[in-house]
Parts: C-alpha cells; sequence; structure tokens
C-alpha cells in the first residue's frame, strides 16, 4: 500500500541513540531539529518559469520560510501540512487574487502541477497573474 504525500513525514533523520528521560521515556525535547536540505529531497532545483510559477514558489517559500522553491519541490516534502496550505492559499488570494482550492494543492503539490492546474480554470478576472 501506499500514504498520500500530506502523510509520509516531511523529514526523516538519523540518530545514534534516542533520548531518554529519567522515567525511561522518549525525551521529544531532547531530539535533535529537523533539517530541511535540499539533498534531502527527491527532486534537483529548477527555477520556476512563468509569472505563475514565480508567484507560487515565492508564497510556497515564504510561508514554510525557505531559501528556495523549485517547481519539482513537493509541497508536503518541504514540510508543508493542512494549516500551511491555508496559508499558502490566503497569501496567493491577498498578492494577486488568485483562488486556490485546499484539494488543488493535495492533488498538485509541486509549483508545475498547481500552476497548470490553475492555468487550466477559468479566469475570474480578479488574479493579475500571467501563467
Amino acid at each position: 500500500q501506499r500514504l498520500a504525500d500530506h502523510m509520509v513525514p516531511a523529514v526523516f533523520m538519523l540518530v545514534d541513540r534516542l533520548p531518554m528521560t529519567v522515567n525511561g521515556k522518549l525525551d521529544r525535547a531532547a531530539l535533535p531539529a529537523p533539517t530541511s536540505d535540499r539533498a534531502a529531497l527527491s527532486d534537483a532545483y529548477i527555477a520556476p518559469a512563468t509569472d505563475l510559477e514565480r508567484l507560487l514558489a515565492d508564497t510556497w517559500r515564504h510561508v514554510l520560510d525557505l531559501d528556495q522553491v523549485g517547481v519539482h519541490d513537493n509541497f508536503f516534502e518541504l514540510g508543508g501540512n493542512s494549516l500551511l496550505a491555508v496559508e499558502i492559499a490566503t497569501e496567493a488570494a491577498n498578492r494577486s487574487g488568485l483562488h486556490i482550492d485546499l484539494v488543488d494543492v493535495y492533488e498538485n503539490p509541486t509549483v508545475r502541477l498547481l500552476a497548470g492546474k490553475l492555468a487550466d480554470l477559468p479566469s475570474t478576472g480578479d488574479a493579475d497573474v500571467d501563467g
């Protein structure tokens, strides 16, 4: 069986030993903070090519607090979740009037896929972005 992208942890880290409390339970506070190295992503960085891709990549970069987002980077591999998907949709609407349904983020989890989906939708006249 296969898990949906949003159910797979964003980061896997190897540790020599799990830190334990004096009671023998996992000490979550003592675990190292996860890192989001580019090497951990499944695809190499490819820059956005269209205005819509640039808008989406910049929105994801801001919301996910990253240095860069490529067109093939998976939203969930970058650390995205349902709450951040809402922030993505809200920020895109505030910046350009672009309407993004949350289901579209889940079904199109890369900038390129989401831009393609949004470019195929009939325009409401609100968005100020060329695809």
